[in-house]
């Protein structure tokens, strides 16, 4: 697996991490619909550190990865959670964490890029989605074409200013 000689093997990701990458390997066979590469690759990479777990906590993760191999659709299973992106993005948070570590470089840097990754993506998210936006420079808000969808208040005039007159009323 690239992802592990890129991080400087197998011994320098540490066993939970590897277990991690494997499992995430096992996942995406299953969703590419090759059922007997995801449990040839399982049986190889997963199951001598499952075994070898006393907890029994690698060996359901384990079971859970490989139990996408029997349906049709993964993406829409049960177990959707695992063949999606934030577990995707979960195991590369990971690797990526522990390479800047290794480097020097973990911290509120390696915190800081996946927040920033978190925001680009809800802003994908969220334009794709339809729902109307609200414009960051004049605070107003827009549907997909750019139109005002909410009637601006007229100049001088506040949201409160209803409830603070009757409020003065008083």
């Amino acid at each position: 697996m690239r992802a592990v000689e890129a991080a400087g093997g197998a011994e320098a990701l540490g066993p939970e991490l590897t277990f991690r990458l494997h499992r995430q390997r096992v996942i995406e066979l299953a969703c590419a619909g090759d059922s007997s590469g995801a449990l040839e690759y399982a049986a190889e990479h997963l199951a001598p550190a499952a075994a070898l777990d006393a907890s029994g906590a690698l060996l359901e993760s384990l079971e859970s990865a490989v139990s996408l191999v029997a349906f049709d659709d993964p993406r829409s299973s049960p177990m959707a959670e695992l063949a999606g992106d934030a577990e995707r993005r979960g195991v590369a948070d990971a690797l990526n964490a522990h390479m800047l570590r290794r480097e020097g470089r973990g911290g509120a840097d390696s915190a800081m890029q996946g927040l920033l990754r978190q925001i680009a993506y809800a802003e994908e998210k969220i334009k794709t989605s339809g729902a109307p936006t609200l414009e960051a420079t004049s605070g107003v808000v827009v549907d997909r074409e750019g139109r005002s969808v909410v009637k601006p208040y007229p100049a001088g005039a506040t949201p409160f200013a209803e409830g603070a007159a009757a409020a003065d009323e008083e």
